[in-house]
């Protein structure tokens, strides 16, 4: 709100956004029952699998705007990242749950983290159409003009 007001404001790291998301996934990986996700996708007639698909894109989205804001290589890193974490993920699920790894679930968590190629390489490759003159020099577009 400060930043759309053109005043200053707090600033906070990405990485407390990418830790909340995690730990809430993390949570809802080992949950013994999906409840209100699954629910909620059982009222659109949709299985799990838009769930993993969503997860996948939020999670490579997140870890695409951390490490490759600067670096278009890191940031498409990052999503391979976020593709293999899905893996891992259902590894953790059966281990430490009573629920079961699918191969399937990374499969399409894998899906949901290749569908944010698209939309961070538009937003990567359009600062390159940015004259010299329209770049914000040494603040961030974020926290707006006034902040230090």
């Amino acid at each position: 709100l400060p930043a759309m007001l053109g005043r200053p404001g707090p600033r906070r790291p990405g990485v407390v956004l990418l830790a909340a998301v995690a730990a809430l996934l993390v949570l809802l990986g080992l949950a013994p029952d999906d409840g209100l996700f699954r629910w909620s996708l059982g009222q659109v007639g949709r299985s799990d699998s838009m769930l993993h698909l969503a997860v996948g894109l939020l999670t490579a989205m997140l870890l695409a705007w951390q490490m490759g804001s600067r670096r278009v290589w890191l940031g498409l890193l990052a999503i391979v990242l976020a593709g293999m974490l899905g893996g891992a993920a259902e590894v953790m699920q059966l281990i430490f749950s009573e629920r079961t790894a699918e191969l399937r679930d990374w499969r399409h968590h894998a899906m949901g983290a290749a569908a944010a190629v698209g939309p961070y390489l538009l937003v990567m490759l359009a600062r390159w159409c940015e004259s010299p003159d329209a770049r914000n020099h040494g603040t961030s577009l974020a926290y707006g003009p006034y902040s230090m």
